[in-house]
């Protein structure tokens, strides 16, 4: 059974059911009522012609203008660039240094490329910007949150941790013979590659990259035990300027304008092999070290940050 519900408003109209569907009908016949449901009518045209005019405007305005009329955009997600050491393509000027043999899978870009891919995927997951670059630091002078780069040590070496110094005499390009062969200096020898133009280190860039190292080294000194595979020496961070000088002035260090720029390795073949195969182990503490020092200094928020953290 259908009842008729009517809705009186203003012109006097009502909704009658009709055959099933809903009708609408004038209660009000007298002249005035018609004339002002029309002009009501009429009012009502005009505000859709005008809305529609509107829209049809913003749609072909340049997005740069309604960005300046204050339209709310989605907040950046801080970009951190996780670079698979020795990966090709590699770096001019450091070609020859394809990365120590063995490992757990044969050779150490094996072992950075699965390392950065799981820290990545990691990341994304709560909402960082990440992307994996080559031995050729790419894209180049990025002005990015982070660049770490992933590497482990050859056999008798150690795991530690590196981060960009301010040291003006050195915070240049180093030069090696060919691509990346004998001993490095700040001027080029006679049979040198090329190499890119050397980014800034500050100041700032060397607070930035300590505090990164050190919320790294917090994460990674603890799964680095034993029981976790790992039977060499895992040295932490490594003391400024007085540290390897390959670590703290890693050349993809002046290839990025990055804040925080540090280096890791995660271990060294022989020794550490049985660890280094825990990819897993090994990303997700890097990755919660990248989260805690993103989340410390504001460029991730913390409800977002910790989606993964369980």
């Amino acid at each position: 059974m259908h009842d008729q519900h009517q809705l009186q408003g203003a012109g006097g109209l009502t909704r009658r059911p009709q055959s099933g569907r809903n009708t609408y009908s004038c209660t009000d016949t007298s002249s005035a009522g018609v004339d002002l449901l029309l002009h009501k009518l009429s009012a009502m045209r005009d505000r859709v012609i005008i809305c529609v005019v509107v829209a049809g405007a913003m749609s072909l305005m340049p997005l740069g203008h309604l960005l300046a009329r204050g339209i709310p955009t989605a907040p950046t997600a801080p970009v951190v660039i996780l670079q698979a050491g020795h990966q090709a393509p590699m770096e001019s000027g450091y070609r020859a240094q394809t990365g120590a043999s063995g490992g757990p899978f044969g050779s150490e870009v094996q072992f950075t490329i699965r390392a950065s891919h799981a820290v990545i995927t990691m990341l994304r997951a709560d909402g960082v910007n990440a992307i994996e670059s080559p031995g050729k630091v790419t894209p180049y002078a990025s002005s990015a949150a982070i660049f770490l780069a992933i590497h482990f040590d050859e056999a008798g070496g150690r795991g530690s941790i590196g981060y960009a110094v301010y040291d003006p005499p050195n915070n240049r390009n180093f030069y090696y013979h060919g691509q990346g062969v004998g001993t490095p200096r700040p001027t080029p020898y006679p049979d040198s590659a090329p190499q890119r133009g050397a980014t800034r280190i500050t100041p700032r860039t060397q607070a930035h990259s300590h505090a990164l190292a050190v919320a790294l080294n917090h994460r990674y000194r603890a799964i680095f035990t034993r029981a976790n595979g790992a039977d060499g020496t895992f040295l932490g961070i490594q003391p400024g300027r007085a540290g390897d000088s390959r670590m703290q002035y890693y050349y993809g260090f002046r290839r990025t304008n990055a804040t925080a720029r540090v280096i890791i390795e995660c271990g060294a073949a022989g020794s550490d092999t049985a660890f280094l195969r825990r990819i897993s182990l090994i990303a997700t503490a890097i990755s919660h070290g990248i989260i805690d020092y993103l989340t410390a200094t504001g460029a991730l928020g913390a409800q977002a940050s910790h989606q993964t953290h369980a």
